[in-house]
């Protein structure tokens, strides 16, 4: 039977968990966190936040891609630690609502700010997301090499992009009429409600850094080069993050900041007449160099579900030339261009896509204690620094983040639950393919 190959290397792995961290988010969700926390200190701290919840998490995450260097990433910790059941239900609401909904979200930002550029109808906007769609499907239908070689492209070009946007704010920093601290609101009454749903936003974009794991399957000496791969990936987003958003804080006044749905572009647009296409033309190659990536790494996991007989056989069908899981990521885009074509406009999904999706990071975190106890002996190339108060600070943010959403009176309240329906009727489903 055809299996992976073995062709990431380190650079590249890097490059695909920064490029799948730095899409559109850090474009299109600063103003919303600015909205919900009323502060420049705090949007900063929001931020820092969020950095400090990658880096733990990739800390913690890079023992288990040490100790299983195969396709699926968390799924292959989740039934590692759990059994099929959890690591089946991970794998359908990442199939139906998080990588889906996001990659179809991704085509859609593309869509809109191709539509900054040049006006196109609302039927046209949905005709480019697809386009997108198909685009990225085939380039990684043909070999992994090709699509960590679009990746690298397309990382670098935007992180080129956000670098030209972060020293211009740094040094227009100074002007008399731009201050960090201008226009600032007061801080909510129920300040720490409002820091968790701010915290949706940060954590919708900073989210891909375990996208690595993946791919660990297909990886140059996994063992040793996912878990650095994703150390070195969570403090490279940490500090743009925080770098761009010194940049938006410094060239737009704050209260235009919480209101601006073109955040990026304002604040461009405060120093150079030009500067707004020049940002629609970065975030268009974000948003592309992104779907890539979701494109690329995330059909692994139904394929490796297809592998351990939990979901259609056919899904663990490789290319017979270029070894690549052509079914799966047929399939998951399929899914996404449905979404596009029938959903339209998928900015409400963020809340219950984030919320579902960090139910399974927080899972995972705890497969790492779990496994250390179950399989004492298994070996780990790499161990969780400061084991066990980096992971216990990962859990302990992500159980109060969402308990938070949980017990919100946001709408992010109805659509978490949402989030939990769609992956309670996974069961019927699971209990179908393991029977058949």
């Amino acid at each position: 039977m055809a299996e992976l190959k073995k062709e990431l290397s380190l650079y590249g792995l890097v490059m695909i968990a920064i490029g799948a961290s730095v899409g559109v988010g850090i474009f299109l969700t600063p103003g919303k966190i600015a909205e919900h926390v009323q502060t420049p200190e705090l949007t900063l701290w929001a931020w820092a936040l969020g950095g400090l919840i990658t880096l733990t998490g990739a800390l913690t995450f890079a023992e288990l891609g040490g100790m299983y260097p195969k396709a699926g990433g968390i799924y292959v910790y989740l039934k590692e630690a759990y059994g099929d059941i959890v690591a089946f239900l991970y794998g359908w609401v990442t199939l139906l609502v998080v990588n889906t909904g996001s990659l179809a979200y991704l085509a859609l930002a593309f869509a809109k700010y191709f539509n900054f550029i040049f006006p196109v109808s609302y039927e046209g906007l949905q005709y480019v997301a697809i386009t997108v769609i198909l685009l990225v499907t085939f380039i990684n239908l043909f070999t992994n090499k090709i699509g960590e070689l679009f990746t690298n492209i397309f990382t670098g070009l935007k992180i080129i992009g956000i670098s030209i946007l972060i020293f211009t704010g740094l040094a227009y920093a100074y002007r008399e009429d731009i201050h960090l601290t201008n226009n600032s609101l007061y801080p909510p009454e129920d300040l720490g409600n409002h820091f968790a749903l701010a915290l949706i936003g940060v954590l919708f974009s900073y989210g891909g850094w375990q996208h690595a794991t993946y791919l660990s399957g297909e990886a140059r000496n996994g063992q040793h080069t996912v878990p650095r791969a994703m150390l070195i990936g969570a403090i490279a987003i940490t500090a743009i993050y925080l770098l761009t958003n010194l940049a938006y804080l410094y060239l737009v006044p704050f209260q235009q900041l919480t209101t601006s749905t073109t955040l990026a572009a304002d604040a461009m647009q405060t120093v150079f007449p030009w500067g707004g296409t020049f940002i629609a033309f970065v975030i268009m190659i974000s948003a592309f160099g992104t779907a890539t990536i979701y494109t690329f790494g995330v059909p692994r996991i139904y394929f490796a579900m297809a592998k351990d007989g939990v979901f259609f056989k056919s899904l663990a069908r490789l290319h017979p030339q270029f070894h690549t899981p052509v079914n799966a990521i047929v399939l998951q885009s399929v899914w996404a261009i449905v979404l596009i074509r029938f959903w339209g406009q998928l900015e409400k999904i963020i809340n219950y896509v984030v919320f579902t999706d960090w139910c399974f990071f927080l899972l995972a975190a705890l497969s790492v204690v779990i496994l250390r106890n179950k399989k004492p002996n298994k070996e780990r190339p790499y161990r969780v620094w400061g084991y066990p108060v980096v992971p216990a600070i990962f859990i302990l943010i992500v159980v109060w983040f969402i308990f938070n959403i949980l017990f919100s009176s946001d709408d992010a309240h109805d659509q978490a639950f949402a989030g939990l329906f769609v992956l309670s009727a996974g069961i019927p489903f699971y209990l179908y393919f393991k029977k058949y």
